[in-house]
């Protein structure tokens, strides 16, 4: 705070002007109630300056009986003390101690239980009172400034009264010792004299009232107190008057607002009736300003003076300032603390409100956007209602629970932008409907006794109204629905008592088995769950938090069951018992409650958190406040998100408001703990005194007062962990924050529903805008909560994919300003999926029970409206394909395309080509639509290829058969119109392909060349005719590896005796093979055969030679060239002969001389040689046991002899060459020579 700053020229008073008095002064009391005396008894005071108890205690001290040495300070039954060290009194504030059930509705500076509790320091506590009588020993009352630990038997006091009808012992020692006396207008100091009693004794219920006057300035009592047994009392008014009489200071205005870069702003006191001392005005905080001094503001001056005489307004400066931090509403709230020479007059403190202009109320990001498709009454308001709607897809039709109209209204929404009533059912047959539900064509609706305390019914009908069946379930059955497989229909029966609360029925669930059949259904099939259990465990349950405050209730009867939502499995029922502030929670199988969970408080007093509380502050002002608001809620909903199960509440708040009971107050009428400072703010309308506050709860220390706030319903919407209960996210003042910013529906703000003209802040003093029923729905990839607002109307739209963290994306109303209509009062709320609607779009209801119509609208999403839906020709590609996304695109639209959640760069168009695996979305932006949304993921697999080995490269020889055989476990298919496995003749070389192709269509190819090698070209040369047994060569060319048939070597020269085609075959470098065929023919050789060789008598010689005879030429070794030859001597003669195909034989004759010497040489034995021709071993047979084998040179050489023994034996001719050899054989019978052949 700053310095004192003193207005209007100079202050001519010196500072002693305001020296001390004694502070309070004693101006009425009451000693003696009717009954029994505590703790009604009380002491009135005047203060004669300003005190602040914290810096400067006083005690007030009440003796009832006799004096002792200790005097004031003797405590025990004899003086009771109340020592005053918090709260601030302003001279000429009239202040009141005494017991807790006093009865003035002033200021109470300290308040005991004196029935019952002990006094501050020393007194001990007495039913029968604590303050005296008076009667036969006088009584008396002391105020002393000083802390009751500073009081000593000395101490004397600053005032006093004693009172009394006779002395008694109240005088010690003839007034030597005992009480101390002030001095004052009555008593000069000193001890109690018997003089000393200023007033008689009270009757019942009377009061000792002083009458008198006192200068402040001159610290005179310029009147002396008289006093008087008086009756009535005077609440809050003293018969003191304080000379001169001060002047009255005022605050301008109980509240300003400013814009936070409002600069210097000035805050206005004005003095009244100013006398012609100085008066001094000290400003403070109350502990309600929330804005923080040296960071919001900053305040020129806390101390005003203001010269004698003086009237009229003095501003202090008061400068904001214009931070970029964005907070909510704040508030500077400044009071008159202390004032001298100075009265308070109508307003003691204002509240300047400081408007942030740099908090933003969130902007939708219109990922949904709904488009109004018309507004269905089902009837006139007043006679007709709309709370509670249903669909059934399989129909297209709406069913209305029209409570006002007592009917079930059917409506054929085939076409949703003009829906038509088919039929209203009554319902008054059954009782009073007050809720349905509908699958496949069954209505089931929730219809409470004409009795409501009695126990209702489920009743049935058929999609066209026609009664099937009913069963009894519990009191005042409200909210119904089936369960989520269609096998059970649940129902929360509220059980409300009686309006003069003389019958409370126990609420209750039902649950209905619908299995059997709708018309075999009997009471059979009901199972009703009760809160029996928690009977008398009140006091407990109240511990945690649960409200169970119903007169004369039992908890059974005290909870009343609003709304229902299921877990995904069906096996557990979430249940709000909203005026409980409570959700049980309910085992469906077992049909039992397992818990009961106490849902807390929203607190408004931690910064973070606002309301707008006053229907009487001029402006939206959204701040704290040191109040909490209890959830309360109505409507539940559920949502599974990323595996968790979470629950939706709409924390409508509702209060019991019965003939013979409400809990309904408004907080300028509640009793508050006095401990609660600055309750004069507190309560005023333009701050909290307006709001509606319940005054049974928030006595936490159960002494009757208000210790906690708590008001009716948060503003808010909750989600809630389903499996422990815990808060994950609170909407706080989001909703009201939304409404006063909107752009259109601002003047809406906390609007009532009522007919007639709108009017904004209306219900701020109450429950604001009201959430009333909650939705969830899955759409476009995303998870969305609907909030209907019974007060404002409308819904707002939020995406709760992060539970903990919801994003705003639209609020829509079709209620206006200027009309106030045409719908009000949102209640139920449905959302119909799009694969459900007629439309093909989703489609949500409003049932606005006000206004008895339906605000059906269309849900599109900012993807499809700004041209982003993503068409997908296949969700799978092959390894190495591609597929190509497309969008329809907008003009005003902004495109980026995300692969994985990650930017693709350079991906804006309106067309993608994706070869990649991967979840593929878009973003985009519209300016013309002010939305901003991503596409629903579309997830593209590649799919890995085949594998298929189409084999290794083939080289073959033109006319090769080729047998291609891929391996693969899919289907294989050759290109070339060749067949997996079937054998085929390539002509060119050439690639072939394999592919594989899978059940998905993907294909892999492999692929091998078959090279084809033209085959050589042979050539055998050409065709030969030789004569038998002539060397012959032949020469094949064509190809590095030639071979012939018949054993011929090519270039190899070999003697021809076999006539016919001789095959050469030719193999290339490339294995290739081809043949050519030269044709030999074969002239016979001559047959020439000499005969067996001679032995000649040597007197025979010569001898003439004779060859066959037809041959061309002969030609004797001896030279002769005909066909005889004579004169031949011994030796060898070989005989050539040609035919005329020019071939030649010869044979070979040897004449060996014999001297004849009686051996008829003729008879020589024969033998056998073979092989002939031989080219390694000759074999012989012959008859002779023992041999000479001679082989002879055709010029009769001898070249090898051998001797054999055995008629059959080998020669080794491995050594000769080849050519004509004469093998002669010779043994005891005689000698054979034969013509031997040698080839190799």
């Amino acid at each position: 705070m700053k310095k004192t700053v003193l207005f209007i020229g100079t202050v001519l008073m010196s500072i002693s002007s305001f020296a001390q008095n004694p502070g309070l002064v004693i101006s009425e009391i009451l000693p003696n109630p009717s009954g029994t005396d505590s703790p009604f008894e009380w002491i009135e005071l005047v203060a004669t300056s300003n005190i602040n108890f914290a810096t400067t205690p006083y005690t007030v001290v009440c003796n009832n009986s006799a004096a002792t040495l200790n005097g004031w300070i003797e405590g025990g039954t004899i003086t009771y003390a109340f020592q005053l060290n918090s709260g601030i009194v302003n001279r000429g504030d009239v202040v009141y101690v005494g017991g807790s059930s006093m009865a003035p509705t002033g200021t109470k500076i300290r308040v005991i239980n004196t029935a019952t509790t002990a006094g501050d320091g020393f007194g001990t506590a007495a039913s029968g009172g604590v303050v005296g009588n008076g009667g036969s020993n006088g009584d008396g009352i002391a105020v002393f400034n000083l802390p009751v630990t500073s009081l000593t038997n000395s101490t004397v006091p600053v005032d006093a009264l004693f009172y009394g009808t006779a002395l008694g012992t109240a005088v010690l020692n003839g007034g030597a010792d005992g009480y101390q006396l002030p001095v004052n207008d009555s008593y000069s100091g000193g001890k109690l004299q018997a003089s000393s009693f200023l007033a008689g004794d009270p009757g019942g219920d009377q009061t000792i009232r002083a009458t008198g006057s006192y200068n402040t300035q001159t610290d005179v009592w310029t009147t002396a107190r008289t006093w008087s047994v008086v009756t009535p009392t005077l609440d809050n008014l003293s018969n003191l008057s304080l000379l001169p009489a001060p002047g009255t200071f005022t605050f301008s205005a109980v509240t300003q607002n400013f814009a936070e870069n409002a600069g210097t702003v000035n805050i206005g006191v004005n003095s009244a009736s100013s006398n012609i001392y100085p008066a001094k005005v000290i400003l403070s905080y109350s502990v309600y300003t929330d804005a923080t001094e040296g960071v919001d503001f900053t305040l020129a001056e806390d101390t005003i003076v203001i010269p004698g005489g003086f009237n009229g307004i003095q501003n202090v400066g008061l400068t904001l300032v214009d931070d970029a931090f964005a907070e909510r509403t704040e508030k500077v709230i400044l009071k008159m603390s202390s004032l001298e020479n100075a009265t308070i007059g109508t307003n003691s403190f204002q509240v300047v409100y400081i408007k942030d202009n740099d908090y933003q109320a969130p902007t939708p990001n219109n990922e949904l956007k709904l488009n109004l498709l018309s507004s269905f009454s089902n009837g006139a308001e007043g006679t007709n209602s709309a709370e509670i709607v249903a669909f059934d897809p399989t129909t297209d039709k709406l069913y209305i629970a029209n409570s006002v109209g007592a009917k079930m209204d059917i409506v054929d929404l085939s076409n949703p932008s003009t829906p038509a009533l088919l039929n209203s059912i009554s319902i008054s047959p059954y009782g009073n409907i007050n809720s349905l539900t509908v699958h496949d064509g069954v209505v089931a609706c929730a219809v409470e006794n004409t009795n409501p305390q009695a126990n209702g019914n489920i009743v049935f009908f058929d999609e066209n109204g026609t009664f099937i069946s009913q069963v009894p379930v519990g009191a005042m059955p409200d909210m119904v629905t089936f369960n989520n497989d269609y096998t059970k229909v649940l129902v929360a029966c509220e059980g409300e008592p009686k309006s003069d609360y003389s019958v409370d029925p126990e609420g209750s669930v039902g649950i209905i088995d619908i299995t059997g059949g709708y018309p075999s259904l009997t009471a059979a099939n009901v199972t009703m769950v009760n809160f029996q259990s928690f009977n008398g465990q009140e006091a407990a349950l109240r511990s945690q938090g649960i409200r169970i405050f119903g007169p004369g209730s039992s908890a059974a009867q005290d909870f009343e069951p609003e709304y229902i939502t299921l877990s995904e499995d069906n096996s557990t029922a979430y249940v709000s018992l909203q005026e409980n502030n409570a959700m049980a929670v309910i085992n469906i199988t077992a049909g039992t409650v397992t818990e009961i969970r106490p849902l807390g408080t929203m607190n408004y007093a931690n910064g973070n958190n606002g309301l707008d509380a006053s229907d009487q502050t001029a402006g939206i002002f959204i701040g704290s406040a040191p109040i909490k608001g209890l959830f309360m809620p109505d409507a539940l909903a559920h949502a599974s998100i990323a595996g968790t199960e979470y629950i939706f509440s709409a924390n409508e708040g509702d209060a019991r408001e019965y003939s013979t009971f409400s809990e309904i107050a408004r907080l300028s009428a509640t009793p508050l703990d006095v401990s609660i400072p600055d309750q004069n703010i507190l309560k005023h309308n333009q701050f909290l005194g307006r709001i509606n506050v319940t005054n049974v709860s928030g006595d936490t220390d159960n002494d009757g007062d208000i210790d906690e706030i708590h008001v009716f319903g948060t503003r808010s919407f909750s989600i809630w962990d389903a499996q422990s209960g815990a808060l994950v996210f609170d909407s706080k003042d989001l909703i009201e924050q939304i409404i006063s910013n909107h752009p259109t529906l601002s003047g809406l703000f906390n609007a009532s529903n009522s007919s007639g003209a709108a009017v904004s802040k209306n219900r701020s003093d109450d429950k604001g805008p009201e959430p009333e029923g909650v939705a969830t729905a899955f759409i476009n990839g995303n998870h969305y909560l609907f909030v209907s607002l019974e007060r404002v109307g409308g819904v707002m739209l939020f995406n709760v994919d992060v539970p903990n963290a919801p994003v705003y994306v639209g609020y829509y109303n079709n209620r206006s300003v200027a009309t106030n209509g045409p719908d009000r009062g949102a209640e139920g709320i449905i959302v119909i999926k799009k694969e459900d609607s007629p439309t093909g779009n989703d489609i949500v209801i409003l049932a606005n029970e006000v206004s008895s119509t339906l605000s059906i609208f269309d849900i599109n999403t900012c993807v499809d409206l700004a041209g982003a839906a993503i068409t997908v020709p296949t969700d799978s590609i092959c390894s190495g394909d591609q597929v190509t996304l497309t969008i329809p695109g907008n003009a005003q639209s902004s495109i980026q395309w995300l692969k994985d959640d990650l930017v693709i760069p350079g991906e804006t168009g309106n067309s993608l080509n994706v070869t990649e695996a991967g979840d593929y979305r878009v973003f985009v932006s519209n300016t013309s639509l002010a939305c901003a949304d991503t596409t629903l993921s579309e997830t593209i697999r590649v799919l890995t290829l085949p594998t298929i080995t189409a084999g290794q490269d083939l080289a073959i020889c033109i006319g090769d058969t080729v047998n291609l055989h891929a391996v693969s476990s899919e289907t294989i298919a050759w290109n070339n119109s060749v067949q997996d496995g079937i054998d085929f003749f390539p002509t060119t070389t050439m690639s072939y392909i394999a592919t594989a192709t899978d059940t998905y269509g993907c294909a892999n190819s492999d692929t091998l060349t078959v090279i084809v090698n033209l085959l050589p070209t042979i050539d055998a040369g050409t065709d030969q005719s030789v004569c038998t047994g002539t060397s012959v060569t032949f020469n094949a060319t064509g190809a590095p590896s030639l071979l012939w048939n018949n054993g011929v070597t090519n270039g190899t020269p070999f003697n021809a005796t076999i006539a016919g085609p001789y095959i050469v075959t030719g193999t290339d470098a490339n294995g290739c093979v081809d043949s050519d065929t030269l044709v030999l023919a074969l002239f016979a050789l001559p047959n020439i055969n000499l005969g067996a060789d001679m032995t000649v008598c040597s007197n025979h010689f010569p001898v003439n030679l004779n060859g066959p005879g037809g041959y061309q030429a002969y030609n004797w070794s001896n030279g002769a060239s005909t066909q005889n030859t004579i004169g031949a001597q011994a030796g060898s003669y070989i005989l050539t002969v040609t035919n005329n195909n020019g071939c030649q034989d010869k044979d070979t004759i040897m004449i060996f001389s014999d001297p004849c010497l009686g051996l008829d040489e003729n008879q020589v034995p024969e033998y056998t040689i073979y092989p002939n021709p031989a080219s390694n071993t000759v074999f012989v047979e012959t008859t002779a046991t023992n041999s000479e084998a001679v082989i002879y040179a055709s010029n009769g050489q001898v070249l090898f002899t051998q001797q054999n023994t055995g008629a059959t034996f080998t020669l080794d001719v491995s050594g000769l060459a080849e050519g004509m050899y004469w093998l002669k054989v010779s043994s005891s019978e005689g000698s054979v020579t034969k013509q031997l052949l040698i080839k190799k």
